[in-house]
């Protein structure tokens, strides 16, 4: 069994390192901030009642990429500096990904009701923002065209990004002194999106002469977007910025499920499925749609002045799209977490977690290990080591004091590339805020179940 175990540690990790996810494990570890429950509403935190302000409770930004770090490409001559392009495209994989993410809370709270149950309420803004890019799309770089000469390349990009506003209602409950439930259900209110259904976009080459055939389909949605990208020139009002942000046509449900059991005295393990769910998108919509499109470039006669032209309204009429009105549904990128937690002396404890996301059947893993200690009502901190997106070298930390009733948190899953070096790292993450907590929770020694 526990060669099987080691085994799967093993696939797990190297799966990390050729796929990209937004994680944020060491927040998972830290259950004195109230915000753990983001990642499993069973991990009520211990405090019997938790506010958290606009704007200053929960703050939350992550950048990631597959491809390469800044510094891998960055030349410096003289007082200038500039990016050497072959160095860019060498460190391309066959696709690179690249995410960012920013998040905060409007509002949230978080209160015991009863001896066995905890209840959050949060209000959160949230932005998302997805681009893959395909090294084939980047062929034409000085030197690479012999790499693609006599084979076909894939150039179809595809960005994704949606801006959102969560209502969170959750409840975690206490069922016996082995396990505990959490649920969540979270309206949702679309404020704008873009998203690529399709993009299916190739390059053959011929390995003799220079015909080149362009081909492909595609079809990217829009919501949102197209009124304030496309407003009269002659019209002298300005957009309504408070139309936007109060828009409540574009409607989702999500819904967050977890547990946690205590397997041993000293051992608990946990598992959640967050975000699961999606958003419908009716208002402001527009469909861009190019069906089976097909082009072969044979070259030119310089010495016709209209046939540079002519080949550039062919490119333009083969490759046009089609534009529609149809509403859509995207889903939430969903996340799993499957952990388990070990006291090692009292209030240290060291932990182990799985965390997978999946979006459009694209499932991207990380695996993390951390150490938390409490010290007493005031300090806890959290040392964690995450392998995702590529990198092993993932040093995580978190830190929550407590001053009165105001408690001041700092996290990261990579504490050395956010703060110190940003230039070499190609994972970038923090969840930072202030939130007023009151009141602590019977020890579950001091508590009674049937």
């Amino acid at each position: 069994m526990r060669r099987i175990i080691y085994c799967f540690i093993a696939a797990f990790t190297a799966i990390s390192f050729s796929s990209l996810g937004q994680h944020e494990n060491t927040l998972y570890s830290l259950g004195s901030v109230p915000q753990s429950v983001y990642n499993n509403p069973a991990l009520a935190p211990n405090y019997n009642f938790s506010i958290g302000l606009p704007a200053i409770s929960s703050t939350y930004f992550s950048f990631a990429n597959t491809g390469f770090a800044y510094k891998d490409i960055k030349n410096k001559e003289g007082n200038s500096n500039w990016i050497n392009l072959n160095d860019f495209y060498a460190g391309l994989k066959p696709k690179n990904h690249t995410k960012v993410m920013v998040a905060t809370d409007i509002f949230s709270l978080g209160f015991k009701a009863g001896s066995r149950m905890h209840v959050t309420f949060n209000v959160t803004e949230k932005v998302q923002s997805r681009l893959m890019l395909p090294k084939g799309i980047l062929w034409a770089i000085p030197g690479n065209a012999p790499e693609v000469a006599g084979n076909t390349v894939k150039m179809g990009p595809t960005y994704n990004a949606m801006h959102y506003r969560e209502f969170g209602l959750g409840t975690s409950y206490t069922v016996n002194k082995k396990l505990t439930v959490g649920v969540r259900g979270k309206l949702l209110f679309g404020k704008a999106n873009v998203h690529t259904k399709k993009s299916d976009l190739t390059l053959t080459t011929s390995s003799e002469g220079y015909q080149l055939t362009l081909a492909g389909s595609a079809l990217v949605n829009t919501a949102g977007i197209d009124k304030y990208l496309n407003e009269d020139e002659d019209s002298s009002e300005e957009p309504d910025v408070m139309d936007y942000l109060l828009n409540k046509n574009n409607k989702g449900f999500a819904i967050d499920l977890g547990a946690s059991y205590k397997l041993m005295d000293r051992l608990t393990i946990s598992a959640s499925i967050v975000d699961l769910g999606s958003i419908k998108w009716k208002d402001d919509v527009k469909n861009y749609e190019m069906k089976d499109a097909s082009y072969t470039f044979e070259g030119f006669n310089i010495n016709e002045s209209d046939d540079f032209e002519n080949i550039s309204d062919t490119i333009d009429a083969k490759f046009k799209f089609e534009e529609t009105s149809n509403s859509y549904r995207t889903g939430l990128p969903t996340k799993v977490y499957i952990g388990g937690s070990y006291l090692l002396t009292k209030n240290f404890y060291g932990s182990l977690l799985f965390f997978g996301e999946i979006y459009q059947k694209n499932f991207s893993p990380s695996i993390s290990a951390a150490l938390t200690k409490d010290f007493g009502r005031i300090l806890s901190l959290s040392l964690s080591y995450t392998a995702a997106n590529r990198s092993a070298s993932q040093i995580g930390t978190g830190v929550a004091l407590k001053l009165g009733a105001a408690q001041i948190y700092f996290i990261s899953d990579n504490i050395v590339g956010t703060a110190l070096m940003p230039q070499s790292a190609k994972n970038l993450n923090a969840r930072f805020g202030i939130n007023l907590i009151f009141g602590r929770k019977l020890t579950e020694e001091k508590q009674t179940y049937k």
